[in-house]
């Protein structure tokens, strides 16, 4: 991240167990990216890969994809 082009757009998808998304660090440093004016695609809740059922899995593809389209309309 410290390398990327400011001048673009940067969009982050976090994916993680439950226990670690509800993690107040967690918190902190999404908030810390949005405020360097990062875009944030919101994990989503699911029965995940560990066994965990909750907020943590990664969007949904199509999802991720929409919201690329909507930053670099050469993707559309």
């Amino acid at each position: 991240v410290r390398a990327w082009d400011s001048s673009r757009p940067l969009l982050f998808c976090p994916a993680m167990n439950t226990a670690m998304w509800q993690h107040p660090i967690t918190a902190q440093q999404v908030a810390t990216l949005k405020s360097f004016g990062y875009v944030e695609i919101p994990c989503i809740a699911k029965k995940l890969v560990c066994g965990d059922e909750g907020k943590g899995a990664m969007a949904e593809v199509s999802t991720i994809v929409e919201t690329v389209k909507q930053y670099n309309p050469e993707t559309s």
